[in-house]
């Protein structure tokens, strides 16, 4: 049977990695918003586009760690309807 609390973990963890993901990519959104008023003349810098790509990175993996658990999860569901 899956576990409850490892489902509430993964999916906690996609939950943060998706919120940091949000963060990272409104405050670079925020930076070219006042790079085109003319406020700023500057690009985000390389380690603030870094920290966007890490964030992706770990959302990605984070997705990827919760479909596998549904996968897992809808094959046990499936192999106990073959066996009743």
């Amino acid at each position: 049977m899956v576990n409850a609390n490892e489902w509430k973990s993964e999916r906690e963890g996609y939950d943060a990695a998706w919120a940091k993901y949000q963060n990272v990519a409104e405050r670079i959104d925020a930076k070219y918003e006042s790079l085109d008023s003319g406020t700023q003349d500057q690009t985000p810098a390389q380690e603030d586009l870094s920290e966007l790509q890490e964030a992706w990175e770990e959302l990605e993996n984070a997705r990827q760690r919760l479909g596998e658990y549904m996968d897992e999860f809808h094959e046990r569901h499936m192999a106990q309807g073959k066996s009743m």
